[in-house]
């Protein structure tokens, strides 16, 4: 089933329907590597371009639509990092030592 990402469904809901929306987002995102790292790219230069741009108050007006393209990509950044098992392979080994 194809997902699609609305921004407008995280900016236009409040409190515990605002984090299905965002959840709703990571799934639209998370289809496969090849979306999820596009969308990581895109975010990135979004990230980019708005603080090259903090110097003009209008730049002010898209915040919203950052923050919830932020709350996305953090949620994405933070399942990659949950997936790294440095940590267990290390504990792993001191206990074979």
């Amino acid at each position: 089933m194809k997902r699609s990402l609305a921004l407008t469904a995280i900016l236009n809901s409040e409190g515990l329907h605002k984090i299905g929306a965002i959840k709703n987002g990571v799934d639209a995102v998370y289809t496969n590597d090849t979306t999820k790292n596009k969308f990581g790219i895109l975010a990135r230069e979004v990230f980019k371009k708005f603080k090259a741009l903090m110097s003009d108050n209008a730049i002010y007006s898209y915040k919203p639509r950052r923050d919830a393209i932020n709350a996305i990509y953090s949620l994405i950044v933070d399942n990659v990092a949950d997936a790294d098992i440095t940590a267990i392979v290390k504990r792993v080994l001191d206990v074979v030592d």
